[in-house]
């Protein structure tokens, strides 16, 4: 009888599909130093990118926070209708009361109860003063129309304005800073005193 002799050596057909799965597998000495070092360089990559984060963080809040506050400027002048600008005003004083009004309109934007120093006229107002007069051809009043002379008196010492007089004699009539005004002289308080009874 003959048979086929690879017949005979055959091994039995087989179906083996090959796949990869995650399973447990042992590190070994060399692997276990490698992933420590790599850890290390993450932590510390980690570390880097979480400071650029809150840097990054911070200028962006910094810049929302702008426009916020711009969308609500804006949001309010639309249902207001107004907004808040610097325009010039000046005060007009009556007798109860300081109104304080826009230059440009004269609309009354504000008032106040009127007090004892908003009545004082100020004596000096629209005179150029300066701090103090120490030399000659300093200080020249700007709200005098006649000419005046920078002098220093021979009796005093004093530096003063003079400016020729009406009369024709060619005399001069000094005319002194408002600091260089003497304050009045203080009245003395107290009883006056008796005179004695006579003998």
């Amino acid at each position: 009888m003959n048979t086929d002799s690879s017949s005979e050596t055959a091994e039995p057909a087989t179906n083996k599909r090959k796949f990869r799965r995650e399973i447990p597998v042992k590190l070994s000495d060399d692997e276990t130093r490698a992933y420590g070092q790599q850890l290390a360089r993450k932590e510390h990559e980690w570390t880097a990118l979480d400071e650029k984060r809150k840097t990054v963080a911070a200028e962006y809040k910094t810049q929302l926070g702008g426009v916020s506050t711009e969308i609500n400027r804006l949001t309010l002048a639309i249902n207001s209708g107004e907004e808040m600008r610097a325009v010039e005003c000046y005060e007009d004083v009556t007798a109860t009361q300081v109104l304080i009004k826009r230059a440009d309109t004269g609309e009354v934007v504000d008032q106040r109860p009127a007090t004892f120093a908003d009545h004082q006229v100020d004596m000096f107002d629209g005179l150029d003063t300066p701090s103090d007069v120490t030399a000659p051809g300093e200080w020249v009043p700007s709200n005098i129309d006649q000419p005046v002379v920078i002098v220093e008196t021979s009796w005093t010492g004093d530096t003063v304005a003079t400016m020729p007089d009406d009369a024709d004699d060619g005399g001069e009539t000094p005319v002194a800073p408002p600091e260089a005004v003497a304050p009045p002289p203080k009245k003395k308080r107290g009883r006056p005193a008796r005179a004695k009874a006579e003998a």
